[in-house]
């Protein structure tokens, strides 16, 4: 599928989901008529090749499909169908310090201009992100307050992302944890497959991408007692996450005039887990 066609990609993904099959090249999807007729909800049950296989699709629910700018996959309309087909499962790759979130943005942009990238994934990027590491690495002046702002509005997109997730299919999506894979990749990954359902499973856990901030952000922000001063006023429930250095696992969500928790909305709770 050419990714400047969206309407392609929206009909790939429901045939994908609806009916997989071995052989999912699109020529062979294309003769295969019988694979589009999703919408009469009959059971397609997964062909031997998927025994014992999870297939995933990543996807930022909010983004226009394609370079067309053809408009995202509306919750009622597409998402409810797709998420309550048989064997399909939301699952939301949750990043709970959205301080750490917002201040890293800061140095991906730094890492951007000299880059052109905002992952360091290729050879390519690891060896600009290398080459530009101390510019990148350089502590970045934040407004406290406006820190602040961006990290309740995060907070409330995570909130608004589980409850359309939830809806659309119909129970709580399971919840992955950035900053658990980084603490211990081997035990969160095991725990994705133990609540899909796939077994006491050996895992060999990897990534391709490279960090760009480092954890602790009393050296990647200049001001950061001013900043720590000014989210103390805004809203003392960041402070932990602000000082937070060990990458720990948050369950409270901090929301303008009040909180929520990921455990509330999603199916994982990150004390339960020992978070």
């Amino acid at each position: 599928v050419k990714n400047g066609d969206g309407a392609l990609q929206r009909q790939a993904l429901f045939s994908l989901l609806a009916a997989p099959a071995c052989d999912m090249r699109c020529g062979v999807q294309a003769r295969d008529a019988a694979r589009l007729r999703w919408l009469a909800d009959e059971r397609r049950p997964a062909p031997p090749c998927f025994a014992g296989k999870l297939v995933g699709f990543d996807i930022q629910a909010k983004n226009d499909l394609g370079e067309d700018r053809s408009p995202p996959l509306d919750w009622a309309a597409d998402w409810k169908r797709l998420l309550r087909l048989p064997d399909v499962r939301a699952v939301v790759f949750a990043r709970t310090n959205v301080v750490k979130r917002c201040v890293s943005k800061a140095h991906v942009d730094v890492f951007y201009a000299h880059c052109r990238t905002r992952k360091a994934v290729s050879a390519d990027h690891r060896a600009c992100l290398a080459a530009h590491r101390a510019a990148i690495d350089a502590p970045v002046a934040v407004d406290g307050a406006d820190l602040a702002r961006l990290a309740h509005n995060e907070g409330r997109e995570w909130v608004d992302l589980m409850e359309k997730a939830g809806a659309a299919g119909g129970r709580p999506p399971l919840l992955v944890f950035y900053e658990a894979l980084l603490r211990d990749p081997h035990r969160e990954l095991k725990r994705f497959f133990a609540a899909l359902g796939m077994g006491d499973r050996a895992v060999s856990a990897a990534s391709g991408s490279l960090k760009i901030t480092g954890d602790d952000l009393r050296k990647s922000v200049a001001n950061f007692s001013g900043v720590e001063a000014a989210l103390g006023a805004a809203d003392p429930c960041f402070l932990g996450q602000l000082r937070d250095a060990e990458s720990r696992v948050f369950d409270t969500i901090c929301l303008a005039g009040g909180t929520s928790a990921f455990s509330k909305h999603g199916d994982a709770s990150p004390t339960a887990y020992g978070y």
